[in-house]
């Protein structure tokens, strides 16, 4: 097994904006993906409409709340299925 060291950096934002919604993963996953891509080779470029939003401070705290009520939402439905155990 070999073992590749990566810059995490802003792999959680990556992982939330561009992975998250296109995979219907969380964004700790996505950040995950992003981490492995990179470890692969693969470069992330942050597309130039994203950086404009990361910049609206405005238009941030209203992504991070609702990718949170989805977040909640998910984590809801998982604890209301029986799981048989």
């Amino acid at each position: 097994m070999e073992v590749v060291e990566v810059n995490p950096a802003y792999t959680s934002v990556i992982g939330m904006l561009k992975y998250a919604p296109q995979l219907s993963i969380d964004k700790d996953i996505a950040s995950a993906y992003v981490i492995g891509r990179r470890a692969l080779g693969f470069k992330e470029d942050m597309p130039e409409n994203y950086e404009k939003l990361l910049k609206d401070k405005a238009y941030l705290g209203f992504a991070l709340k609702r990718y949170g009520e989805r977040e909640e939402g998910r984590c809801q439905l998982l604890a209301s299925i029986d799981w048989g155990g």
